[in-house]
């Protein structure tokens, strides 16, 4: 999972047809569990159309004010660089796996 930036962020999101991109911080307990079922989901799903990225809320206000990040954490898949669909909270692996195919699909 490639940590992302506010000048490598748009690069990013179109360099996989799919992109799981989570928005949190480092002292959000919440954000950190999230963090690590997305790497666990990522290998699992090894995919060369799905790519993995993190923001962290604070080192990247420019981001956090475009995709409107008032509850971290906040995942937002993007297809062809553009958002798809986005889910606040902490999620488990497993919801995280569903929440990534289901949308996959679209």
């Amino acid at each position: 999972m490639l940590t992302l930036t506010d000048k490598t962020f748009n690069t990013f999101i179109n360099s996989h047809k799919y992109i799981l991109v989570i928005f949190g911080n480092d002292f959000c307990m919440a954000c950190k569990r999230v963090d690590e079922a997305v790497k666990d989901v990522e290998s699992k799903l090894v995919s060369n159309k799905l790519g993995f990225g993190k923001v962290n809320f604070d080192e990247c206000p420019i981001l956090s004010k475009k995709y409107e990040c008032e509850l971290i954490p906040l995942l937002v898949l993007f297809k062809n660089g553009i958002e798809l669909i986005r889910s606040e909270g902490a999620k488990n692996p497993q919801e995280i796996r569903k929440f990534i195919i289901r949308n996959l699909q679209s």
